[in-house]
């Protein structure tokens, strides 16, 4: 199973670094992937899928990801596999929020290494942010953040009751917007 990693300040480098060597040892074939997923969410993801066009992992992914935490699995070419590399994508869902993550890697036996991914959902498009740096090589390192950029979706709660106006403002620092509603009730 990938290697798990908390994202406490001054800690975290270190571990990291000691987990991408571990699951790089473990990885035999021709090509691999290491990866390294951090989410700086205060969300919980849950691993919902995962596909392999080529290859396969050599070192899976954990089903749970916790918030705030880190994890390296790796991914690699099938054992006496010719021509195929490794491609592959893992789905992670967000355990308290309408959120879903996609990781995609590609290490091809001709050809550049690639690295992608996607959030959806409507908490999950409208406040996280993915990025991914990919690594060049046969033995690639792929590094994944998700951010969550903003406060997320604000409920109304019924209790509130009536909303009579409403009133959008911007904020200048980092461009937040946040929603003011005025309640019959209020």
């Amino acid at each position: 199973m990938g290697i798990p990693v908390a994202l406490a300040a001054g800690v975290a480098a270190a571990s990291i670094t000691k987990a991408v060597v571990e699951v790089g040892e473990k990885l035999n074939t021709a090509r691999t992937c290491v990866i390294e997923f951090k989410n700086h969410t205060g969300h919980g993801l849950a691993r919902a899928s995962h596909h392999h066009a080529h290859g396969g992992f050599g070192v899976p992914p954990n089903e749970t990801l916790a918030a705030r935490t880190a994890e390296v699995f790796g991914s690699q070419s099938a054992a006496f596999s010719a021509g195929t590399g490794t491609e592959g994508s893992v789905t992670y869902r967000a355990t308290d929020q309408d959120a879903v993550v996609t990781l995609r890697w590609n290490v091809p036996f001709i050809g550049g290494n690639g690295c992608g991914g996607a959030t959806g959902g409507w908490y999950g498009t409208n406040s996280l942010r993915l990025s991914c740096i990919s690594g060049a090589g046969n033995d690639a390192h792929m590094k994944y953040e998700l951010h969550q950029d903003g406060p997320g979706a604000t409920v109304f709660r019924p209790q509130l009751g009536r909303v009579d106006a409403v009133t959008l403002l911007q904020r200048h620092y980092r461009n937040h917007l946040e929603l003011l509603a005025r309640s019959a009730d209020a």
